[in-house]
C-alpha cells in the first residue's frame, strides 16, 4: 500500500513536472505588438487583426494574433520554439537581454519579426 502511494506520488510529480516544462517561461507571457500604435489600440480594446497588425498574445502554452500555434519545446538558451498551425511552420521565440524585444524567427530564417512588450 505504502509503495503505491508513494509510486503514485511521484508519477503525480513527473507529470505536472513535465507540463511545466512545456509552458512558455513568464518573461515571453503577454502581449507583444509591432508598433507603438498597436499597443495602444489593444489597450484601448480595440480588436487587432492579424492581417493588419503585428502582434502576438503569449499564454501558458499558446500563441495567438500574427502567428499562431503551440508549444514544442526550448529550441536553444533562452529561445522557444513553437508550431504555427496558421502555416504548419515552426517558429522560434526570443528575447533580448533586457526582456523587452521578441524576436520571432521562422526555423533556419537569419531574420523575422520584432515585437515590443506592450504594457
Amino acid at each position: 500500500m505504502f509503495k503505491t502511494l508513494v509510486g503514485s506520488v511521484i508519477a503525480a510529480t513527473l507529470v505536472s513536472t513535465s507540463a511545466l516544462a512545456t509552458e512558455f517561461p513568464k518573461k515571453f507571457q503577454g502581449v507583444w505588438t509591432g508598433s507603438a500604435e498597436t499597443c495602444d489600440l489593444y489597450k484601448r480594446g480595440r480588436s487587432l487583426k492579424a492581417s493588419d497588425h503585428q502582434w502576438v498574445k503569449i499564454a501558458a502554452k499558446e500563441v495567438t494574433g500574427t502567428t499562431q500555434g503551440r508549444i514544442i519545446g526550448p529550441s536553444r538558451p533562452g529561445a522557444i520554439e513553437i508550431t504555427d498551425s496558421s502555416q504548419d511552420i515552426s517558429v522560434e521565440f526570443s528575447l533580448d537581454r533586457n526582456g523587452s524585444l521578441l524576436y520571432e524567427t521562422l526555423s533556419g530564417a537569419r531574420a523575422g519579426l520584432t515585437y515590443f512588450r506592450c504594457q
